[in-house]
């Protein structure tokens, strides 16, 4: 707030000094660049134009205001502990980590005559037969590694049991002899479950009862460290090339 006829001043309240005035002029130029500024002219003035500038300037220039003396250990205080439960929210995230890891560690209780990857199983469901225009049955006989290989990659998302039953349908139909005649193919129920039972017990897969995204329960699909391995196996290409046992110069 600059006065705005600093020579209408009266003599009294004004510099006498030459010197003195010349320092004040300096002060005035000084102030008045790079800054917000009103000029007054009565003091009256004043504590309007103060209110009007300070609200203009919060509202323009939104900013943290300033902290009391006595407040501000209280807010350090308050930073301390929300950073403390930052970390807290950190370690319990990596112990939920390290405990899904060790359960895919441990092995899962022995079951003398459990079938190998490598043994067949015949799996079945309904079509519809396009040319009879009537629900059919179909079957496949594949293997237990290959059920796995049809549905790992896609585990990485953790799939809730339909969409997984849903990509074992579009996968085992197609290889099926009645995928020529007809389409829509359904697993049956039963033999899904078994899947999921099956490669459960082989350590390969996790199905866990959990919250969906709409609130609702579900069940959910992951593979294990052990599964994650083998999906590698199964997946991934590998180089026909064959690897050189050194390099000539």
């Amino acid at each position: 707030m600059v006065h705005e006829n600093p020579n209408e001043i009266p003599l009294g309240k004004s510099e006498k000094d030459a010197a003195s005035r010349e320092k004040l002029q300096k002060f005035r130029d000084k102030v008045c660049r790079g800054r917000l500024v009103k000029f007054w002219k009565n003091a009256s003035e004043l504590p309007g134009l103060v209110a009007l500038s300070l609200s203009h300037a919060m509202n323009t220039y939104p900013a943290v205001g300033w902290v009391r003396a006595d407040k501000v250990a209280k807010v350090d205080v308050l930073g301390e502990i929300n950073d403390l439960r930052k970390r807290n929210q950190q370690l319990e995230g990596k112990v939920m980590e390290y405990k899904a890891a060790l359960a895919d560690l441990t092995p899962h209780p022995a079951l003398e005559d459990l079938a190998s990857l490598d043994e067949e199983i015949t799996l079945k469901g309904k079509y519809w037969n396009r040319s009879h225009r009537t629900n059919e049955t179909w079957s496949i006989t594949t293997t237990w590694r290959k059920v796995f290989a049809h549905i790992s990659p896609y585990l990485v998302k953790h799939p809730n049991a339909d969409q997984v039953k849903e990509i074992l349908e579009s996968a085992l139909f197609p290889e099926s002899s009645y995928a020529a005649y007809g389409s829509s193919a359904d697993l049956d129920d039963q033999n899904f479950q078994t899947v999921g039972v099956q490669l459960n017990a082989l350590g390969l897969v996790k199905i866990e009862y959990l919250k969906s995204t709409s609130g609702g329960m579900a069940l959910f699909w992951s593979f294990t460290s052990a599964g994650e391995r083998l999906m590698l196996e199964l997946r991934t290409v590998r180089t026909k090339t064959p690897a050189a046992d050194g390099i000539k110069s």
